[in-house]
């Protein structure tokens, strides 16, 4: 999930559109950090970015979440479905087995074992 995630994060896509350096997203992280401030408010404060750029990469943010949350719905369910054809076999398989059971028990008693 870590690759997956990474793509989506706000400095990462500054970065990927041009916006910011790599050394300016690790500058504004350290200073978020004693801040405590948003990346994309630290970023602003010092210049490196405009406020339109990051609320342009939050709504590209905002997107790529929905995508994820559609794609992980949809995920859950057919695997949902394929627990749901696996509880069948599992149902078809039992009802085999007593068959069997009930064959084994008739020719046994008709061999007299």
């Amino acid at each position: 999930m870590g690759m997956f995630r990474k793509k989506h994060l706000l400095g990462d896509i500054l970065l990927s559109d041009g916006i910011v350096s790599d050394e300016q997203v690790k500058d504004a992280l350290s200073k978020q950090r004693i801040t405590r401030a948003r990346l994309g408010e630290v970023l602003v404060m010092l210049g490196y970015a405009g406020r339109r750029d990051v609320e342009m990469a939050l709504e590209k943010q905002k997107i790529a979440r929905a995508r994820i949350e559609e794609r992980v719905k949809y995920l859950c369910g057919r695997l949902i479905d394929e627990i749901g054809k696996a509880d069948e076999v599992g149902e078809a398989f039992a009802d085999i087995q007593k068959v069997v059971a009930a064959l084994r028990d008739r020719i046994s008693k008709i061999s007299g074992k």
